[in-house]
């Protein structure tokens, strides 16, 4: 059974920005390409309103790894986020920046810098 552990920051009020940062194990019998394909496109179908801005591809500690900046409706207002997601042997890390205003470039960069700060590896013994 998949387990999915989620970290979360949330940056002062001045920055009004957050992470969230997920963990979830691939099934051996899944591809892992296919199934960040796959959560990509749940992603994408079930935010109402759902525009996608940008995806870009980047190195993430040595791996390709896929950009998505969207924006979306939420009961709570104009919800943007980028997404990046990363495995790690059979591990999907998914990091999530979401703000309610559109990010600036400063912003894009900050969020660059975290996620080159992470070094992944596969678990020890989970």
């Amino acid at each position: 059974m998949a387990r999915r552990v989620d970290e979360h920051f949330k940056a002062s009020e001045a920055e009004a920005y957050n992470l969230v940062i997920s963990r979830e194990r691939i099934p051996r019998s899944l591809d892992r390409e296919a199934h960040v394909a796959t959560q990509r496109r749940v992603i994408e179908e079930n935010l109402m309103g759902f525009r996608e801005h940008e995806r870009t591809t980047i190195d993430l500690d040595g791996a390709a790894c896929v950009w998505m900046e969207y924006s979306w409706q939420s009961p709570e207002g104009a919800m943007n986020q980028v997404n990046v997601m990363r495995v790690v042997d059979d591990i999907l890390v998914s990091f999530t920046f979401t703000c309610a205003r559109a990010f600036t470039d400063a912003q894009r960069g900050a969020f660059r810098k975290v996620l080159e700060s992470y070094k992944l590896s596969p678990p020890q013994g989970d």
